[in-house]
Parts: C-alpha cells; sequence; structure tokens
C-alpha cells in the first residue's frame, strides 16, 4: 500500500513532507538495528572479535538517530498538532523509534555474551540456536516490511511466529541445563549461550510489538493485549 494513498489529503502538504522524512529517517535507522543484530548474533555463533566491535561502534550511531528522530516527531507534533489518521502515523513512527533503540541495546547485550564465550571452551551449538537466530532476524525484518507497505498480513505473520521462537526458547534451555549438569565445566558457556537465547527472544518480542503496531495504523485495532493472536 503507497503512504501517500493511505493518508489522502487529510493533511498538508508542509506535514505530508514532514512525515515522509521522518518514515524515511525509521527505515535508515531499522536497517541499521537490523544489521546490528545480526552482526551481534553471528557475533555469538561464531565468537569473531571484529563483530563484537562493529556491534558497539554502530550502537553509538544508533542511539544518536534514535534521539534525533524522536525530536523530530515531538516537533512535528507539537507544530501540526495532527489528529486522526496524521497521529497515528506519528506516534506509530515514535514507538517504532523506541523499540528499535531498544533491539539495538539488545544486539550490544548479544556482543557482550559473544566476548565472554571468547574466553571460555569451545562448546557445540546446538542446531536449534541458529534457526532461532535466523527466525527473530527474520521476523525483525518482516516487521519493518510491514511498516513500510502497510501490511497488515506481514505483521500477523511475525505475530504467529513468536509462538515458535518462544518453544525454540524453551528447547535450547533444557539443552544447555542438560549439558551443565553432565559436564560443570562448560557451565560458563552454557551460561553465556542462555543469556543469547534470551537476548533473541526478546527481540522477537519487540518485532512483534512494532507489527501490533503497524496493524494499530492501519486499521485502528489495538491487538497488543488479545490472546487469540
Amino acid at each position: 500500500m503507497n503512504l501517500a494513498l493511505f493518508i489522502g489529503e487529510r493533511m498538508s502538504l508542509h506535514l505530508d513532507r514532514e512525515i515522509n522524512k521522518l518514515r524515511n529517517n525509521l527505515i535508515i535507522l531499522s536497517a541499521q538495528v537490523e544489521d546490528n543484530l545480526f552482526r551481534a548474533s553471528d557475533a555469538v555463533i561464531h565468537r569473531d572479535h571484529n563483530s563484537i566491535v562493529e556491534v558497539s561502534k554502530l550502537d553509538t550511531e544508533i542511539n544518536q538517530r534514535e534521539v534525533e528522530l524522536e525530536e523530530n516527531c515531538l516537533k512535528v507534533l507539537a507544530l501540526h498538532q495532527p489528529v486522526a489518521i496524521d497521529l497515528r502515523i506519528i506516534t506509530t513512527i515514535l514507538h517504532t523509534n523506541r523499540t528499535l533503540e531498544r533491539i539495538g541495546d539488545l544486539a550490544v547485550n548479544l556482543a557482550k555474551k559473544a566476548r565472554r564465550l571468547a574466553n571460555t571452551s569451545e562448546l557445540k551449538i546446538s542446531p536449534l540456536f541458529y534457526e532461532l537466530a535466523e527466525r527473530v532476524r527474520a521476523m525483525l525484518h518482516q516487521s519493518i516490511d510491514a511498516f513500510v507497505e502497510l501490511e497488515t498480513s506481514k505483521a500477523m505473520n511475525v505475530i504467529h511466529s513468536d509462538l515458535h521462537v518462544n518453544q525454540l526458547k524453551k528447547k535450547l534451555n533444557l539443552i544447555f541445563t542438560d549439558m551443565i549438569r553432565s559436564n560443570i565445566e562448560e557451565m560458563d558457556a552454557c551460561v553465556a549461550y542462555m543469556g543469547a537465547v534470551r537476548n533473541l527472544e526478546r527481540a522477537a518480542d519487540m518485532s512483534v510489538n512494532i507489527a501490533e503496531d503497524v496493524v494499530y495504523l492501519v486499521d485502528g485495532r489495538v491487538i497488543r493485549h488479545l490472546s487469540d493472536h
């Protein structure tokens, strides 16, 4: 769906331009956050020192961009006092901006787990961890696609994917717990991996938050507290 067609003629040309700027800046931020989450999860898998350093560097830029975008959203709200769909668009951008910054923080936490793993013995990783990392990356990417394209079907796919992520988290925690029981020397590595699993699961939850905001933006429905989605 085209954003201009979605908005229609409800807003002035100036407000139209301002919202398009906010939207484009959010897309840039989302690409950076997605890239950093990919780099951080890759650092955990491969214990790559260069990726660990790069995650921290990019996070500084992400934080700066998030602050600037929030300030610009608040300026547009104050200057134009939008209502109805215009207000929904700006508040969705504002909420998504904050959510992306939090996902960026989780990428940093993943990098910290990778640094910790670099100081532990090598441990064979379950294929389920690779599946979890890939699933979470896909959820984040699709949630942003849903926002860009204003596609509630993609947003709902993200929401439904969260159940599988939760199942993977439970299975992986059981696997790492059993590893600790069978070999206490692997405890440090297992605990670090369990922390990484928790970070990835939280990133999936936040991708769901973005998807829920898309549904609200397009349909005006609040589905965050519904139990049947």
